[in-house]
């Protein structure tokens, strides 16, 4: 219950980004400008479409693992180049809350734990592999093997 907790909360906080991105509700860009991103533009309006697909999946629950990879590698992204300023000697800072990417190491972290957790019952993962594994023959079972007669032979 904890695992599906935090993915169902993780899903919705990233639809919210998300909507903050690309419609401009919550207070509109992240930039300050009160408005959705402009179309297509680097990094803010792409990182809402992703922040939309991811939130979207790890909400229902479905490729968690994946999901939860891509939106670990997202906010790595955004810490690094968005946040810390990897790449602008003059402008580095790696401090989190002076750098104000507290919430992008955070989600970041979580992300991956949610990837090494397994899979919840509340998902759509588990009810597709349940569901999967219903319709797989299972020798134990008496069920004959792929490929066998109906008789049983080879």
């Amino acid at each position: 219950m904890a695992v599906a907790t935090a993915r169902v909360g993780l899903g919705v906080v990233f639809l919210f980004e998300a909507t903050q991105k690309l419609f401009g509700w919550w207070s509109g860009s992240p930039t300050g400008s009160g408005h959705p991103e402009p179309l297509m533009s680097w990094p803010y309006w792409w990182a809402g479409v992703a922040e939309l697909a991811l939130g979207l999946t790890l909400t229902a629950g479905w490729h968690t693992r994946a999901s939860a990879l891509l939106g670990a590698g997202t906010m790595a992204y955004a810490y690094l180049f968005e946040h810390m300023h990897i790449v602008s000697p003059d402008m580095f800072d790696w401090r989190p809350m002076e750098n104000g990417g507290a919430f992008a190491a955070v989600y970041g972290f979580a992300f991956l734990l949610l990837f090494a957790a397994p899979t919840d019952t509340f998902s759509l993962d588990y009810l597709i592999a349940r569901a999967t594994d219903r319709r797989q023959p299972s020798p134990e079972a008496g069920d004959p093997l792929p490929g066998a007669s109906a008789k049983g032979q080879r």
